[in-house]
């Protein structure tokens, strides 16, 4: 049962999880109040979208797709934030963990979950080939790392949840872009992590979503 001691317990292992991630790609090498800040504040994300899910009554196969998509993109956020790279291991690991999740579902709804893996599948090629493209037309303004990072977001979501992911990013990415340009006078040569905007769009989605 999906009550307020679980979203509390799983919060809290998701938050000790991502700690643990950037704790060992060196993402945490800070002062210890920060570190105690940005413990407190990824729990408070997780806790706040497990009250989301809790509220809008989801599925335990969908709450374990979006635990595992947070717990991905803010692994990958303070990651990309601080060294610029996203690990191929952990987009390896969230697609093993995400097709793991099919076992339940096709034990539960067989020919649902057909469909729904069918959807995931050309979620994932579909945003890969789209963000490859971008990546191109950009001059890999858009770095190979969030071209596969998308392809994983397809595989979870589907198409229709990494386009709303995708279209929230870039908004947020553009008014940061913005204000660097106008209030900082950064030239076009700057250049942003574009993983931190991914998670917030995220975020923005299942917030919508929950509404």
């Amino acid at each position: 049962m999906w009550n307020y001691f679980t979203e509390f317990f799983a919060a809290a292992m998701a938050a000790v999880l991502v700690a643990g991630i950037w704790k060992h790609y060196g993402v945490l090498e800070i002062s210890a109040w920060k570190r105690r800040i940005c413990f407190v504040g990824v729990f408070g994300i997780f806790e706040l979208a497990n009250i989301l899910m809790g509220v809008r009554e989801m599925g335990l196969g969908i709450i374990g797709k979006w635990e595992l998509l947070l717990i991905l993109l803010m692994a990958v956020a303070g990651i990309d934030h601080r060294k610029r790279i996203i690990p191929n291991k952990i987009l390896l690991a969230a697609i093993v963990l995400r097709s793991f999740i099919y076992i339940p579902e096709f034990m539960i709804d067989q020919e649902g979950a057909g469909m729904v893996l069918i959807k995931d599948i050309l979620g994932a090629g579909i945003c890969f080939g789209v963000l490859f493209i971008i990546c191109i037309l950009t001059k890999q303004q858009i770095g190979a790392g969030d071209v596969k990072l998308f392809g994983v977001i397809g595989y979870i979501l589907g198409i229709a949840g990494a386009y709303n992911t995708l279209f929230y990013a870039m908004l947020f990415a553009l008014v940061c872009g913005m204000y660097h340009m106008l209030v900082h006078r950064e030239g076009r040569q700057f250049k942003m992590a574009f993983a931190p905007f991914v998670c917030l769009g995220c975020i923005c989605v299942l917030v919508l979503k929950a509404f």
